[in-house]
C-alpha cells in the first residue's frame, strides 16, 4: 500500500508592513508653495501639490538626505548655491493641506509668504516608488528665521496701487488690474 502524500500549507506570512516613518531636514527655503498649492499643469498630466525646495548648505543635512535615497538636485540657477532637495504633498480631498509654523509650532497665517533663503525645517516621509526612486512626501514645514517675500518692482508689482501687473518680456503689461 503507497504511503498517502500529506500536503502542509505554509504557515502564512507575519505582517511585514512597517509604518512610514517621517524624517525631518533642515535647510534654506526656495520658491516656497506651501499655503497655496502648485497649481500643477493638466496638459503633462502634473497634479497640483503643495512643495518647497530645500537647499542643504549643512554637509550633515546632505549626508542624511542621501542616505534615505533621495533626490539630489543641483541646478544652474544663481539662486540655487548649494543642492537641494524638492518636498511635495499632492493636493487631495482626504489630505490635509501641510502645517506651517514658526519656531515656537504656532501656525503661520496664509497671508504670511515665505521668501526665498528662510531657513526652515521640513518634516516629510521618504516614500519609495519604482526602481529604487524615493520622494519626499511633505508634512508640515517649521520656518525658524522668516524671510518675507514681498514682490518688487521688477517682479511686476505696481506700488503705486499695490497690485501685480503681469508683466511679460516682450510681451504686454495690463494696465488696469482686475478684469
Amino acid at each position: 500500500m503507497a504511503k498517502a502524500e500529506t500536503k502542509t500549507t505554509p504557515a502564512p506570512k507575519a505582517n511585514t508592513f512597517k509604518p512610514l516613518e517621517s524624517e525631518i531636514l533642515e535647510g534654506l527655503a526656495m520658491y516656497a508653495k506651501i499655503h497655496t498649492p502648485d497649481p500643477g499643469n493638466a496638459k503633462f498630466r502634473i497634479p497640483p501639490a503643495y512643495k518647497i525646495d530645500v537647499m542643504l548648505s549643512d554637509p550633515e543635512q546632505l549626508k542624511k538626505a542621501e542616505s534615505l535615497n533621495l533626490k539630489i538636485k543641483h541646478s544652474t540657477n544663481e539662486n540655487f548655491t548649494h543642492p537641494y532637495v524638492t518636498f511635495k504633498s499632492r493636493v487631495k480631498e482626504e489630505r490635509k493641506p501641510p502645517r506651517v509654523m514658526d519656531s515656537q509650532r504656532n501656525i503661520i497665517p496664509p497671508s504670511v509668504l515665505i521668501g526665498n533663503g528662510s531657513k526652515v525645517r521640513v518634516r516629510f516621509i521618504p516614500f519609495a516608488y519604482g526602481e529604487g526612486e524615493v520622494t519626499a512626501v511633505l508634512l508640515d514645514t517649521q520656518i525658524l528665521e522668516l524671510v518675507k517675500y514681498e514682490p518688487t518692482a521688477k517682479e511686476g508689482a505696481d506700488e503705486k496701487k499695490g497690485s501685480y501687473l503681469g508683466k511679460v518680456d516682450g510681451g504686454f503689461v495690463v494696465e488696469e488690474p482686475g478684469f
